[in-house]
């Protein structure tokens, strides 16, 4: 690994993190919709 890359790796890092949770989200309310349905 190279140190450029080690200091992209953050911010990536964060929008990766950022989009599992707005996944999860999503998941979280599908199931809930099909629960109260």
């Amino acid at each position: 690994m190279t140190t450029k890359h080690v200091h992209v790796s953050p911010q990536l890092g964060l929008i990766t993190v950022l989009f599992k949770k707005t996944q999860e989200v999503a998941y979280l309310r599908k199931a809930l919709e099909h629960k109260t349905l």
